[in-house]
């Protein structure tokens, strides 16, 4: 298995399979908009401003990774 072939298989197995942590789609499962948007202190983030964090980084390094053009927009 190539580097690169290794990279792509671990972030599907991030997103989609089980192993030592849950894939964010089933930790996101069933939470209220509520939850997504709380905020424990003012100093804090929440679970929405984090999952958008991630996206856009993973989304950023993939395109990176495989040599497709990569825009600043979300």
């Amino acid at each position: 298995m190539s580097k690169k072939e290794f990279v792509l298989d671990q972030l599907s197995v991030v997103r989609n399979t089980e192993s030592w942590i849950k894939p964010i789609s089933e930790a996101l499962e069933g939470l209220t908009v509520e939850e997504v948007e709380w905020r424990q202190t003012v100093d804090t983030h929440t679970i929405g401003e984090i999952v958008t964090h991630l996206y856009f980084y993973n989304e950023r390094w993939l395109k990176r990774f495989l040599n497709e053009a990569i825009t600043d927009k979300v």
